[in-house]
């Protein structure tokens, strides 16, 4: 990739963006329903690249600007150069049932990409929000931005409200697909959806959680109905069984705010994934952070739980795993990974095991199926006799699902 005939300016100044204001990348915030996609595909694509190519995506854009926006706006990639920035504001969910089919981003995450991008010769600036500010690429154009506004936080007179708002948004604008090869962090607002992107995508040391590069009514009771937004903070699940069925499970909700004026929803699913239970709970009258619930039943077909809000997904969880109560890792002589675990009941002989191997750049270097003969014991010990140096996070899957996923350390 060709840089910029004066990326070096460009890359002096950036340091002192760094100590003045705390730059640490350029930022993407996307759905989370849109992860699986970026992830599959390897890049990220501008708005104008997935509508020709049929790429469908969740869009938490606001069209009264996006569609005054040029086609060569549409073309690029966008990425700003900080957090908490006005559109966030509007759009982070979730958000109240009677707002939900409006401009929405029910579960944000960021994607903080390499300063690198900065240099390259495809790439461009905008001195606040690309649909409506000057757009450069010189050294000179980006060190004269104006970085203190951009930086901006906290309160503002009102004649400076339109001038703030619009630098807070400022751009890097990139011409092609970018590479998820620049890909430094991804960041999660809060437990319970990095807990879902492990469950779903497997343990990834760029996952962080950092609420406080999201909008800031995360943490004010006081926001306007329209913005109004809240969430599962975190959760606990605990599965009890009756000799090798489930018996019970007791799950522990903790939310961001005050819950009232939303729906909860608690989802069971079969192996062929159908609902076969759903538990729709109005809490319009409860005003409590924290919610504990047991379900029990005929439990024989329960595969997978899910529980929404306003009708999205918030947790996702397949009940299998939690029949390993305990996995733990051990080394011979550097030679020899052995991995220790202990189940909940007899039944894991039944299930088909296996395991994957992945170096630090996410790449599978080892797989090995496993076959249990019948046992009195719940515990047990895997050898594996290939480990080397380059084996970074391990997959362990029974029946097809992934039921932990987690480093690798000596």
């Amino acid at each position: 990739m060709k840089y910029k005939i004066d990326a070096s300016e460009i890359r002096s100044f950036v340091e002192s963006l760094k100590e003045l204001y705390g730059f640490d990348g350029l930022m993407h915030f996307t759905d989370f329903k849109n992860l699986k996609m970026i992830f599959d595909r390897g890049y990220l694509y501008s708005r104008s690249y997935c509508k020709n190519n049929n790429i469908s995506f969740t869009d938490g854009a606001n069209h009264d600007v996006l569609d005054i926006a040029s086609n060569d706006i549409h073309q690029c990639v966008r990425f700003y150069y900080r957090g908490s920035t006005p559109t966030l504001y509007n759009n982070e969910g979730i958000k109240l049932q009677y707002y939900c089919n409006q401009v929405h981003i029910p579960i944000p995450v960021y994607l903080i990409f390499d300063e690198e991008l900065l240099y390259l010769e495809n790439t461009m600036f905008s001195n606040g929000n690309a649909t409506t500010s000057e757009i450069g690429k010189s050294a000179d154009f980006f060190i004269n931005m104006d970085w203190d506004s951009i930086f901006h936080y906290g309160a503002f007179a009102p004649h400076r409200r339109d001038h703030i708002i619009n630098k807070r948004q400022a751009e890097l604008l990139c011409c092609d697909p970018v590479s998820l090869k620049y890909l430094r962090k991804i960041v999660f607002r809060c437990e319970t959806d990095r807990k879902r992107a492990i469950n779903i995508f497997g343990y990834n040391i760029k996952y962080e959680v950092d609420i406080n590069v999201f909008s800031h009514k995360n943490t004010s009771p006081y926001t306007p109905e329209y913005y109004r937004n809240n969430f599962i903070k975190n959760y606990a699940i605990r599965v009890s069984y009756d000799n090798i069925y489930i018996s019970a499970i007791d799950m522990c909700l903790l939310y961001q705010k005050p819950w009232h004026e939303y729906d909860l929803s608690v989802s069971i699913f079969n192996q062929n994934n159908d609902m076969i239970r759903n538990v729709i709970i109005d809490e319009n009258s409860i005003n409590e952070t924290r919610k504990e619930l047991r379900l029990t039943g005929n439990t024989l077909d329960w595969h997978k739980i899910e529980v929404g809000i306003n009708d999205f997904i918030c947790i996702e969880e397949y009940l299998i795993k939690f029949e390993i109560i305990e996995h733990k890792i051990t080394f011979i002589d550097d030679k020899v990974l052995v991995l220790h675990l202990k189940f909940a009941h007899g039944r894991y002989f039944r299930y088909n095991h296996s395991i994957e191997i992945f170096s630090i750049d996410n790449q599978m270097v080892h797989t090995t199926s496993i076959k249990f003969s019948k046992s009195s014991s719940l515990s047990l010990r895997i050898l594996l006799r290939k480990y080397n140096n380059n084996w970074f996070k391990i997959n362990y899957y029974m029946n097809g699902v992934l039921s932990f996923s987690d480093k690798i350390v000596k």
